[in-house]
């Protein structure tokens, strides 16, 4: 920690002003262990502010089995593993597991929400120090041996009142902001079904009488001459067979809704081509995923700078153009009619996946050329419009995101709030708490000679009674 103190300020570390303790997991194959009436806390409890509520309940006897401890109401936790610094207040008299470090004690009458907003700004911090591999972590060691600023006290709640003024503005500003991402999605998925419904371009057929009627007609009808087909069979292309540069393999990981993914490029060599000929795809084509979760994924293949080949469970769909417009097609197919169609054909499945047979009868509505160029002007223009607020989205959580660290590091660096030069100095407030510990201390060694004492007191009694009633025997 670099940086000149504010006036009046010390450094110490968060062992000196807290006492600090993590829970425990009750053994999970003992279902007698769980869904009691205990809160127990993890990780995805800790919400960055007050918590009132856990997923999960433990029972006494999963308690009293387990190094799970009781956490006060108003102890500050704070996540060790994998979401490193992520933080919580407990609202509730609660339980957690061993991922979470919580206070046990604060002292001097540190507020414990100076601690939690020192943290907050630290979070980033912890997290860099983090050890560990695939999910980080750090020990309570390295948490209790962190620097901690210490203002004054007075100070210390000046910088809690004004941060709590703040800061539930900063995110209530992050929740609102948190809400777009789904709005949109919803309005995309709208936009689709009018599409596809032909209420999109309802004005547009008043203004262009005599228009054919939309047909309904199955996939099958619209496409080329074996304009559909799946990539080759899994022990028709391995692992082994990729290679740095060459022929490109469309995979799975490159099929968004609506959005092909360029940067997750596979190749095989030419040789290896020549063996997968019929798996040929090309600009233009539609490739469409047979997995489906909540929605479907499918894309136009966009031009590449090698020939490529679709990989197992990869449909290429080459269309008609005679019948349709490639880009109308992809609407159509990952409308949301569509998903209800296919994925009610799938139902029960654990992993739910459509085949050649059932995609081909899939049955669409396609409406005349002019009305799906129409279709398509109007939905690129609706969807720029929506990608135009997701990037101002993007920038405004980045500028949130950053004027809540901004706040933090000033309120740190002691320029959030006035200096009041009767404070008295952190330096004391350090040194009366030392001197509080260390009096407890000696209280709970002169508690323990006492309790030694007591016990061996005992023994000698017991022992004497025991000689003088064997001396007293014939």
């Amino acid at each position: 920690m670099s940086g000149v103190l504010p006036p009046n300020w010390t450094v110490t570390m968060l062992s000196e002003v807290a006492d600090w303790s993590s829970g425990g997991t009750p053994k999970a194959t003992e279902a007698k262990y769980y869904n009691g009436d205990i809160p127990w806390l993890v990780i995805m409890d800790l919400n960055n502010e007050i918590v009132t509520k856990s997923a999960k309940k433990i029972t006494q006897l999963g308690l009293e089995n387990s190094s799970a401890k009781w956490v006060d109401i108003g102890s500050v936790m704070v996540a060790m593993y994998g979401s490193i610094g992520k933080l919580g207040i407990a609202g509730i008299k609660c339980t957690t597991n061993q991922a979470i470090a919580f206070t046990t004690r604060i002292w001097g009458a540190i507020p414990n929400k100076y601690i939690f907003y020192y943290l907050q700004y630290n979070a980033p911090e912890l997290l860099k120090i983090g050890q560990g591999g695939a999910q980080k972590n750090i020990s309570q060691s390295i948490l209790k041996m962190f620097p901690f600023l210490l203002p004054p006290l007075n100070e210390q709640k000046r910088i809690v009142a004004k941060l709590d003024a703040i800061m539930p503005r900063i995110d209530s500003a992050k929740k609102r902001l948190e809400k777009i991402p789904a709005i949109l999605k919803r309005f995309r998925q709208s936009v689709l079904t009018a599409a596809v419904t032909g209420k999109l371009t309802e004005k547009w057929r008043e203004e262009h009488p005599g228009m054919a009627e939309w047909e309904d007609m199955i996939l099958h009808d619209v496409i080329s001459n074996n304009g559909i087909f799946d990539g080759p069979f899994g022990s028709n292309i391995k692992t082994s067979d990729y290679v740095d540069s060459g022929v490109r393999v469309i995979r799975l990981e490159n099929i968004e809704h609506l959005e092909f993914l360029e940067e997750k490029a596979a190749y095989i060599s030419d040789e290896k081509y020549e063996t997968l000929l019929k798996h040929t795809v090309n600009e233009g084509d539609i490739i469409f995923s047979s997995f489906i979760s909540e929605r479907l994924r499918a894309c136009i293949l966009p031009q590449l700078t090698t020939k490529a080949i679709a990989k197992a469970d990869c449909f290429c769909i080459r269309v008609n153009a005679e019948k349709s417009i490639a880009k109308f097609l992809l609407l159509a197919l990952v409308s949301f009619d569509s998903y209800k169609k296919l994925i009610d054909q799938v139902h029960g499945a654990t992993r739910p996946r459509v085949n050649l047979t059932q995609l081909k009868r899939l049955l669409l509505s396609i409406p005349p050329f002019d009305e799906q160029k129409e279709i398509v002007r109007q939905v690129d223009k609706l969807f720029a419009l929506a990608d135009k607020v997701e990037e101002h989205y993007q920038k405004a959580r980045v500028q949130v995101d950053a004027l809540a660290q901004s706040v933090l590091a000033k309120a740190f660096r002691g320029e959030l709030v006035p200096e009041d030069p009767d404070d008295e100095p952190a330096e004391k407030l350090l040194q009366r708490i030392q001197e509080e510990k260390a009096k407890m201390e000696n209280e709970l060694k002169t508690v323990s000679r006492s309790a030694r004492g007591t016990r061996r007191n005992g023994t000698k009694t017991q022992r004497a009674g025991a000689e003088e009633k064997q001396a007293g025997e014939p």
